[in-house]
């Protein structure tokens, strides 16, 4: 996208996002104007007499990238920059799968790493405990139903040593058809996103993405 080509001829593209996350998009849109107009009193080639000609050509650049923010507005830019920020949280983010069955924990991970996600993947709760220590995973997708330690034990655990990791469980609608409403109830209590078998790949991406971004 040319704003993106536009901060970073800047140079402030990733103290952009930073700040968007720190403090804000309107903080950082503000930021990137002011940075804009430094620049370009720094390019004049009144400042620059022994090297005019190419003070005038990156001036004349920097009033065009000028012009392009300028037409689209401050609240333009903080909305993109706002946008940008989310997917570049989220782009190559580290997510463990937990899952017993083999050909459901192939179908998950293939479709995962499909949308850019680097996954590793167990097929039980003391296996996805040592797959957490190794891959230091920013999310956890995990069955309730696993061998040795059930999926709720196993959030717990990885909690307990990683207040900051995202969890999402998974369970069986045929499997947990009485007590399912329970399950959730318990999961969502523990601040866990939920999703009941068989899903959609999209419903389990939004509360992806959601568990990432927040």
């Amino acid at each position: 996208m040319q704003w993106d080509r536009d901060l970073i001829y800047l140079g402030v593209y990733d103290k952009a996002l930073g700040m968007t996350r720190d403090l804000g998009p309107r903080a950082a849109a503000r930021f990137v104007r002011s940075s804009i107009r430094l620049l370009i009193k720094s390019y004049h080639p009144d400042a620059n007499p022994q090297c005019a000609g190419a003070a005038k050509e990156g001036m004349l650049c920097l009033n065009r990238i000028k012009e392009r923010f300028d037409l689209a507005g401050e609240e333009a830019l903080a909305t993109y920059l706002a946008g940008r920020a989310q997917t570049c949280a989220v782009a190559d983010a580290r997510i463990l799968l937990v899952e017993p069955d083999g050909e459901l924990r192939e179908r998950f991970e293939e479709g995962l790493r499909n949308e850019g996600f680097m996954v590793r993947t167990a097929s039980n709760g003391v296996q996805g405990m040592l797959e957490h220590f190794a891959f230091r995973p920013m999310l956890v997708i995990t069955e309730f139903d696993l061998p040795l330690m059930d999926g709720l034990s196993l959030a717990a655990e990885l909690n307990a040593k990683d207040p900051e990791i995202g969890v999402i469980i998974m369970c069986s609608r045929q499997n947990h058809k009485p007590d399912g409403p329970k399950l959730q109830a318990r999961a969502e209590a523990s601040g866990y996103g939920f999703i009941e078998k068989p899903f959609k790949p999209s419903q389990l991406y939004n509360l992806v993405y959601t568990g990432l971004s927040t």
